[in-house]
């Protein structure tokens, strides 16, 4: 689920649950020992227990997971889709308690058509697919605590899932709607034709997002105007610093390009990341030449040494605030929220390298000059193969510690995917302090 959708009350929701993520923990250990049937009874009865309401429901059996170059094909683990359908919004906190889910499992329906089709794989996305196709007595429905009878069901079942026969008034409705959602950043440029395609099918759809096209992209436009115009006021931005170390193949890029495309689909942004790589031949050169106005930042073998020296790297990295970085074409204003540095040396060799650029003067305080570098750098990511440490900067100690360590592979998307939304709390977690840093400074 959006971040920001996490703060305001939602009438529709589409949401999973899985037997495995229900009785294992992320490594994969037993923590919960009951059979398939117990848990579906369990389900059946947390979600029979939701008032003023109508949820749907269905368990998935037979999805397949399809054979690749080192495994056959194998059956999907059991899990369950569901649609609730609140009398009233509610907040998603409420919403994954009574479900039984977290931020993960649970999203806004744009769509109730899709939705509801999606449960017995019957979008056109899923017959292009051939995903098994479920059928409607297979659905659980109940409203308001009350199961429905298979003709209730059927009958509700199908008025849900009709394609819209619009009138122009409604067609106007639908896109104003969407260009609001456009600028809170609840649609990406990415998911707009799906968008429409969901809600109208896809022939009606395509030829209605066709005939808007150019005016929803101007609206991508204003967005990201205003987006620009947000970061570049005092305060604006609030950026958080990973280090990424690790020896070569360890997959440190790949690790910094998934967690950059995580925050900036958490933030509601593109999955573009800005990328600048230094070379043995070339690590002196502009690192941020190229940069347009991206969310996210991976400077890869970056030698902030030699591109920057201290005072710049301290002016570059500060945690608050827009900062305008020197280009061989011209001054560019650096936006970005988040940024990893991945490195194949360790961090303190960094540091101690920005350290020796810092003016004779300073450097008669050598452990104040490290702390300021340290202090713009609150993250550090010691990468092996299928094992990460987590180190965070404490500035009391004036040193690292390890916060926590993960057992992750980049190939194994559960792990993947758990990592992911750690570090993301994490971080969150980093700006709340930050942001807090910033106003107490405001009122001095």
């Amino acid at each position: 689920m959006y971040k920001k959708q996490l703060k305001k009350r939602i009438r529709l929701y589409s949401g999973v649950r899985n037997y495995i993520f229900d009785t294992h923990d992320a490594d994969g250990n037993l923590t919960l020992d009951i059979s398939v049937d117990e848990w579906k009874q369990s389900i059946i009865e947390t979600f029979q227990k939701i008032d003023s309401a109508e949820i749907w429901f269905i368990f998935h059996d037979k999805d397949i997971i399809s054979a690749t170059d080192t495994e056959k094909e194998k059956i999907k683990p059991i899990h369950c889709h569901f649609v609730l359908i609140n009398d009233n919004a509610r907040w998603p906190k409420s919403v994954m308690e009574k479900t039984g889910t977290n931020e993960r499992e649970i999203e806004k329906v744009n769509s109730i058509s899709g939705s509801m089709r999606y449960l017995t794989h019957t979008t056109d996305k899923s017959m292009n697919e051939r995903k098994h196709r479920y059928g409607i007595s297979e659905l659980y429905y109940f409203r308001n605590g009350v199961k429905m009878d298979d003709k209730i069901k059927r009958e509700d079942y199908s008025s849900k899932i009709v394609g819209k026969e619009v009138h122009s008034e409604e067609e106007t409705a639908f896109v104003n709607t969407s260009k609001i959602k456009i600028l809170q950043g609840e649609i990406l440029k990415s998911e707009i034709r799906k968008y429409f395609v969901d809600e109208f099918g896809e022939m009606k759809g395509s030829l209605l997002f066709l005939k808007k096209k150019k005016e929803l992209y101007l609206v991508f436009d204003q967005r990201k105007e205003e987006y620009i115009h947000l970061k570049s006021k005092p305060g604006g931005r609030r950026l958080t610093t990973i280090y990424i170390e690790g020896p070569g193949n360890a997959g440190k890029t790949t690790l910094a390009r998934y967690l950059c495309q995580y925050e900036n689909l958490k933030n509601g942004f593109e999955n573009e990341v800005f990328s600048s790589s230094g070379t043995a031949e070339n690590i002196t050169s502009d690192p941020f030449q190229r940069y347009d106005n991206e969310y996210s930042t991976i400077l890869d073998e970056f030698m902030p040494e030699l591109s920057l020296g201290f005072s710049d790297f301290n002016k570059y990295f500060n945690k608050t605030g827009a900062v305008d970085v020197a280009s061989r074409n011209q001054v560019q204003r650096w936006l970005s929220d988040f940024c990893c540095i991945v490195k194949s040396r360790p961090l303190y060799q960094t540091i101690d390298a920005i350290s020796q650029t810092a003016s004779e003067l300073e450097r008669f305080d050598m452990n104040n000059v490290k702390m300021q570098i340290q202090r713009r750098i609150p993250l550090n990511l010691v990468v092996n193969r299928g094992h990460i440490v987590l180190k965070k900067f404490d500035e009391k100690t004036n040193s690292y510690f390890v916060l926590k360590e993960f057992k992750c592979s980049i190939i194994d998307k559960k792990e993947l995917i758990n990592f992911l939304a750690e570090m993301h709390e994490i971080i969150q977690n980093l700006e709340f302090e930050a942001t807090k840093e910033f106003d107490i400074e405001e009122l001095m």
